[in-house]
């Protein structure tokens, strides 16, 4: 699946729909976030608390 968006990605840049700085802030080198459930076993019926596990680059915690 990584290969696909980064394959689209690049021939999106080529054709020019995307400039390079879209194009930087969409290609990833790093994996996809993973997500998982941390059970709730004081709440009935033992729902999930979902986390999702990832590393955002400072420059783009920097916007908010």
């Amino acid at each position: 699946m990584i290969i696909e968006i980064r394959t689209l990605l690049t021939n999106w840049k080529t054709k020019r729909y995307i400039d390079q700085c879209t194009y930087k802030r969409l290609y990833s080198d790093e994996d996809l976030p993973r997500s998982y459930g941390l059970i709730k076993i004081h709440k009935e019926g033992y729902p999930l608390r979902i986390i999702v596990s990832c590393i955002i680059p400072s420059s783009i915690l920097q916007l908010f």
